[in-house]
C-alpha cells in the first residue's frame, strides 16, 4: 500500500512525469520503464500490479486506483483523518489527551492527526474533521 501511494504521489506531484503517462507517444511499456528506474526498489506484488496495468492499459488510471485503496484502506481499519489548528506548539501531554477524546468521540482505532500552525489565532483550537470544523479559537 505504502509503494502506491509514493507512485500516486510522484505522480501527481511532478508534472512532467505524470505529463509522460498523458502523452500517448509514449507506450505503456516505456511508461512503466520509467517507473521501474525511479523506482527500482519497488516490491515484486507492486511490480506485478504496474505489468497488469500496463497490458490492460491502464498505467494512467494510477493515482485514480490508489485513491480509492486508500480510501477503502481507511474504512477497513477505522482510520480517520483530522486537522488540527492551533497558534503555537502543542505540548506532548495536551496533545495525547485530544488524540484519546478525538478516539473516543469519532469512534476510531486510528487518527491521523494533521496539525498546522497559525500565528493569527491568540488561543483556543480549530478541529476539521471530514467536511466539518469546530472553531474554539479567538
Amino acid at each position: 500500500g505504502k509503494e502506491l501511494l509514493l507512485l500516486r504521489a510522484t505522480l501527481i506531484t511532478y508534472k512532467k512525469i505524470y505529463n509522460i503517462f498523458l502523452d500517448p507517444t509514449y507506450s505503456e511499456n516505456k511508461k512503466l520503464a520509467i517507473l521501474l528506474t525511479i523506482f527500482p526498489g519497488l516490491s515484486l506484488t507492486t511490480k506485478s500490479f504496474l505489468k497488469i496495468l500496463t497490458e490492460k492499459n491502464d498505467l494512467i488510471l494510477l493515482p485514480e486506483i490508489t485513491e480509492v485503496y486508500q480510501n477503502l484502506l481507511e474504512k477497513f481499519i477505522n482510520f480517520t483523518k483530522v486537522t488540527i489548528i492551533i497558534s503555537s506548539e502543542l505540548e506532548t501531554k495536551l496533545g495525547l489527551i485530544l488524540l484519546k477524546t478525538l478516539k473516543n468521540v469519532l469512534k476510531s482505532n486510528t487518527i491521523l492527526l494533521n496539525i498546522e500552525y497559525n500565528p493569527k489565532i491568540l488561543g483556543g483550537i480549530i478541529i476539521k474533521y471530514n467536511s466539518m470544523a469546530i472553531d474554539a479559537s479567538l
